[in-house]
C-alpha cells in the first residue's frame, strides 16, 4: 500500500508541476500532438457493409456464404419499371428496356442485366418437350405473340410475381455485377484463418498472416465500397434519363450500403455542426460570459479532433452504429468539463485574485477522484457492448472507451492550463435561477421522501412489465424514412413483385443414400476408369430427380406458397411443372431422370442449376419473404418452417439446413436479446463494485445503484409497452444511459459525505448538495438530453430512436438523481442517525 501510495504521490506531482508551474509547455505540447494526429482524420473511414446485419462467428454465416459459392450468388441490383401509360408490352416502353439495358450494360462492373426481353419464353406459343431442348423465344426475336406474352407473365408458374407485377404494369430488371474474385479469395483466406483462431489452432507463423489478410479485406472492402458507390451513382444518372415517362425504383444490397454511407456522412456532419451551436448557446445562456463558452468548446473539439485522428491513424472504421461518436463525445467532454466549471465558480466566488492558482488546483483535485470514477463507469458501459457479437457494435465499444480516457485527460490538462493563462475574473452567482430551481427540488425530496419511494416502485414494476413485452421482431424497411429511396424500392417490390428478403433451404440426401452411392461407386471399374480419366459429369444418378421425390419437393413447395408471409418460391418444382405441362401429361422416371439434357441450356441456367447440386443429390429451395408484412416474425416462420420439414415431410434434422439473409438477419436480432441482459448485468455489477470501493459502505452503494436502474428500467419497458423492437441501435441505449447517467450520482454521493461530515444532518447537506452539485448535474443532463434529441434530424430510423430514448433516460436519471436518491438517503440514512 505505501509503495502504491508512494508512485500515485510522484503522478501527482508531476502532473502539479506540469500544469501549474510549466502551464505554456503543456498546452503547447498537446497542441503538437492533436494537430499531429489531425492530419490522419482524413484517413477515418467508413465501412456499410453486410458485416453490419450479421453476427461474426455465426456459423449459418459461413454455410450462406458456401451455398452462395455452390449455387453461383453474385451481386447485383434491381431496378423496378412502371410506365406512366401502364402498357408495359407497348413497342414503345419494350424499346425504353431495351435502350435501358444497353445503357447499364456499358457500365464497367455490370456483367449482364435480365429483364422480360432476355428470358425464354415457353409459352408464346406453347413449346412441345421436344422443342424445350432447342427452341429459345424470347421478347427481342420480335415475332412473338404479345397477348400470349402477357398470359404467359401472368399465369406461368415462373414468371408469375417474379419479372411483372399481377396487373402486369410493372417489371425488374435484374442487374448483375461481375464476380470480384480478389474479394472472394481475400474472403475464404480470411475465413479460413479464422477457423483455426476460433478453434484455437492457429500458430505463430498464421497469427501473423490473419493479421495481414485481415488488413488487406478491410482495406480492399473500403476501396469496393467505393467502386460500388460510384456503379451506383452511374446506374442512377441513366435511371434519370428515363424517368420522365415511367416511374424507376432502385433496389438491393449494393444500393442499401451505398445510400447508408452517405446517410453516416450526413448525419455526421449534421450532428456535429448541431450539437456544436447548441453548446453554444447553452453554455451562454447558463453562464453568461464568454469564458465559459469558449473553454469547455476548446477542450471538447480538442477531444474530437484527437480520437477522430487516432482513429484514421489506427484504422478503426466509422460505421452506422458509431457515427454518431463524435456528437457522443462531444456532449460527454462537456459535461465532465461543466462540473469542472460550477466548482470552479463555487470557489472562486468565496476568494479573490491572490489564490486564483490555489482555486484552481483545488477544483482539479476536488474533482478528480468523481470525475474518474465517472469516467470509468461510462468506459464500463462501453465496455458492456463486447459481448454483443457483432463487430460494429463491438468497434463502437472499442472507439468510445478510447475516447473517454482521452476526453479525461485532456479535459484535465486544457481547462486548468488555460485558466492560469487567462485574467482573473471573480465569479458571482447572486442571480442564479438554477439554484432556486435545484432548492426547490430539494425541498420536495425532504418534504415527500415516502411518497417519491412508493412512486418509484410502482414506475419501476410498470417498466419490469414493459420490459416482459420486449420485441428483438422489426422490419427492415421501417429503419429508413418513406420518402427514401430505400423504402420505396422495397415496398414496391415486396407488394408487386414478390418479396425482398431472400431465405432459402437446402436439402440433401439421406447419409445412407450417399453411402450407398459412395460404395457403389468404389466397386464399380467403370467409376474408377471414369475417375481416372477425370470425368467428373460420367455418374448421373440423381436422388432427388425421380417421381416421389419430385411430388416431396411439390408439396414442400406448395406449403412455401400458402404462407402468408412468403412472396415467389422457386424450386426444381417449378421446371418439372412447366415441363410436365408442356408435355401434356405426367412425366415418367426415365423423363424426369433425363431433365437436364431434355432442356435448353438457357433453361437449364435460370431453372435448374440454381436449385440442383451437380451431383443431384441435394437441392435447394428458394424464396422471398415479404418484408413489408407487418404480422412478420422471423423466428417463429423459420421454426414453422423447419417444423414442417422435421414433423410433415419425416426428415433428419441434419439433412436439412435453412439459410440467406433471413435466417442471418433473424440471428442477429435473436442474440440481442442475450446481450441485452447480459450487458446490463455486467454494467450494474460493475459499477456496484465500484461503488462499495469509492464509498466504502455496502448500504451506500446500494442506495445509489437503486436510481441508476430507474432509467434503463424506464427505457426499456417503454420500448415494451410502444412496441418500439431492439435493434443494432436501441440494444445500446440502456447501458450507455446507465453508464452516463450514474455520473450523476458519484457527483452526488461524494459532495453529501463532505458535506456530512460539517453538518450531520441530512436535510441540511442535501440543501447544500442540490444547491452546487445539484447545479453541475441539472445543467449537464440538459445538454446530454437536447444534444442526443438532434440525433432525430437522421434518415436512419434507429438513430432516431437511439437520440430519443437515450435523451428519455437521462431525463429520468436526473429527476432520479435529484429527487430519489436524496429521499433515499433521508429514509434509509446510510451514514447513521443525523444530530
Amino acid at each position: 500500500m505505501v509503495f502504491y501510495k508512494k508512485i500515485f504521490s510522484l503522478i501527482f506531482k508531476a502532473y502539479d508541476n506540469a500544469i501549474f508551474s510549466k502551464s505554456n509547455i503543456s498546452l503547447f505540447l498537446l497542441s503538437l500532438i492533436i494537430i499531429f494526429f489531425s492530419f490522419y482524420i482524413s484517413d477515418f473511414k467508413l465501412d456499410s457493409s453486410a458485416d453490419s446485419l450479421v453476427l461474426e462467428n455465426d456459423s449459418d454465416l459461413k454455410y450462406y456464404r458456401a451455398v452462395s459459392a455452390k449455387y453461383g450468388s453474385e451481386d447485383f441490383v434491381v431496378i423496378t419499371f412502371s410506365p406512366f401509360d401502364k402498357d408495359l408490352f407497348s413497342k414503345k416502353n419494350l424499346l425504353q428496356i431495351e435502350n435501358l439495358i444497353d445503357d447499364l450494360k456499358k457500365i464497367n462492373r455490370v456483367e449482364s442485366v435480365t429483364s422480360i426481353l432476355d428470358v425464354p419464353l415457353l409459352y408464346s406459343p406453347k413449346l412441345s418437350l421436344s422443342e424445350l431442348s432447342h427452341k429459345n423465344n424470347t421478347l427481342r426475336k420480335g415475332d412473338v405473340d404479345i397477348e400470349l406474352v402477357k398470359k404467359e407473365f401472368l399465369e406461368s408458374p415462373l414468371y408469375k410475381n417474379l419479372l411483372t407485377s399481377e396487373n402486369n404494369d410493372t417489371t425488374v430488371l435484374l442487374v448483375k455485377f461481375k464476380r470480384d474474385k480478389t474479394y472472394q479469395s481475400l474472403l475464404s483466406k480470411r475465413q479460413s484463418l479464422r477457423d483455426k483462431k476460433y478453434n484455437g489452432v492457429l500458430n505463430n507463423f498464421e497469427k501473423n498472416e490473419l493479421k495481414i489478410i485481415e488488413k488487406k479485406f478491410s482495406d480492399y472492402s473500403i476501396e469496393r465500397a467505393k467502386n460500388e458507390k460510384v456503379t451506383i451513382k452511374e446506374i442512377r444518372n441513366i435511371m434519370s434519363d428515363y424517368k420522365e415517362d415511367s416511374r424507376m425504383f432502385l433496389g438491393g444490397i449494393p444500393m442499401i450500403a451505398s445510400d447508408m454511407t452517405d446517410f453516416i456522412e450526413q448525419d455526421i456532419k449534421k450532428f456535429g455542426i448541431g450539437i456544436l451551436l447548441f453548446l453554444i448557446i447553452t453554455l451562454s445562456v447558463i453562464f453568461r460570459s464568454i469564458r465559459w463558452v469558449v473553454i469547455p468548446l476548446v477542450g471538447c473539439i480538442a477531444s474530437v479532433i484527437f480520437v477522430s485522428g487516432f482513429s484514421g491513424f489506427a484504422d478503426w472504421r466509422l460505421t452506422v452504429i458509431s457515427s454518431n461518436f463524435p456528437s457522443l463525445l462531444l456532449i460527454i467532454t462537456m459535461s465532465m468539463t461543466i462540473h469542472l466549471v460550477v466548482r470552479y465558480r463555487e470557489i472562486n466566488s468565496n476568494s479573490d485574485e491572490t489564490n486564483k492558482i490555489k482555486s484552481i488546483k483545488e477544483t482539479i483535485y476536488y474533482m478528480f477522484i468523481p470525475c474518474i470514477y465517472t469516467s470509468l463507469t461510462t468506459i464500463v458501459a462501453f465496455i458492456s457492448l463486447f459481448v454483443s457479437g457483432i463487430r460494429p457494435i463491438i468497434d463502437f465499444g472499442h472507439m468510445m472507451t478510447f475516447g473517454i480516457i482521452s476526453a479525461f485527460i485532456i479535459t484535465f490538462i486544457i481547462f486548468p492550463t488555460i485558466i492560469s493563462l487567462i485574467p482573473y475574473k471573480k465569479e458571482n452567482d447572486s442571480k442564479d435561477l438554477t439554484k432556486k430551481i435545484t432548492l426547490y427540488i430539494a425541498k420536495i425530496s425532504n418534504q415527500n421522501y415516502k411518497k417519491i419511494i412508493l412512486v418509484s416502485v410502482i414506475v419501476a414494476f410498470t417498466g419490469f412489465y414493459g420490459i416482459s413485452n420486449l420485441k428483438v421482431e422489426n422490419r427492415f424497411i421501417d429503419y429508413f424514412h418513406n420518402d427514401t429511396e430505400i423504402h420505396k424500392g422495397m415496398l414496391e417490390i415486396d407488394q408487386k413483385l414478390g418479396g425482398t428478403t431472400p431465405f432459402d433451404i437446402i436439402i440433401k440426401a439421406p447419409d445412407s443414400y450417399l453411402n450407398s452411392v459412395i460404395d457403389q461407386e468404389e466397386d464399380d471399374l467403370f467409376g474408377e476408369l471414369s475417375e481416372a480419366l477425370g470425368d467428373e459429369n460420367t455418374n448421373t444418378q440423381s436422388y432427388w430427380l425421380t417421381i416421389p421425390k419430385i411430388k416431396e419437393i411439390k408439396k414442400i413447395h406448395y406449403y412455401l406458397e400458402s404462407l402468408d408471409e412468403t412472396g415467389k418460391v422457386l424450386s426444381i418444382s417449378t421446371l418439372t411443372d412447366l415441363v410436365t405441362d408442356l408435355n401434356g401429361g405426367p412425366l415418367s422416371d426415365l423423363q424426369i431422370g433425363a431433365i437436364r439434357s431434355a432442356v435448353s441450356d438457357q433453361v437449364n441456367e435460370v431453372l435448374l442449376k440454381p436449385y440442383l447440386s451437380d451431383d443431384g443429390n441435394e437441392i435447394r429451395i428458394s424464396l422471398r419473404v415479404i418484408d413489408s408484412n407487418k404480422q412478420l416474425k422471423r423466428k417463429d416462420f423459420i421454426e414453422q418452417v423447419e417444423g414442417f420439414l422435421l414433423k410433415d415431410m419425416g426428415y433428419q434434422q441434419d439433412q436439412f439446413r435453412t439459410s440467406n439473409m433471413l435466417v442471418l438477419y433473424n440471428n442477429m436480432l435473436q442474440s440481442l436479446f442475450s446481450s441485452q441482459i447480459q450487458t446490463i448485468g455486467f454494467v450494474f455489477i460493475s459499477i456496484l463494485i465500484m461503488f462499495i470501493f469509492l464509498f466504502k459502505s455496502l448500504s451506500l452503494a446500494l442506495i445509489s445503484i437503486i436510481p441508476n436502474m430507474i432509467p434503463a428500467t424506464i427505457v426499456l419497458g417503454f420500448m415494451g409497452l410502444k412496441e418500439i423492437p431492439l435493434d443494432l441501435m436501441t440494444i445500446t441505449i440502456a447501458a450507455i444511459s446507465v453508464g452516463i447517467a450514474v455520473d450523476n450520482t458519484i457527483h452526488y454521493i461524494i459532495r453529501f459525505k463532505r458535506e456530512f461530515n460539517n453538518y450531520n444532518n441530512y436535510e441540511s447537506v442535501i440543501e447544500r448538495c442540490h444547491s452546487s452539485i445539484g447545479k453541475a448535474m441539472y445543467y449537464t443532463s440538459l445538454i446530454i438530453v437536447v444534444g442526443f434529441s438532434i440525433l432525430s434530424l437522421s434518415n436512419f430510423i434507429p438513430t432516431i430512436y437511439f437520440g430519443l430514448l437515450t435523451g428519455l433516460a437521462m431525463l429520468t436519471a436526473l429527476i432520479s438523481s435529484l429527487l430519489l436518491l436524496p429521499s433515499m438517503l433521508v429514509f434509509f440514512k446510510p451514514l447513521g442517525k443525523k444530530q
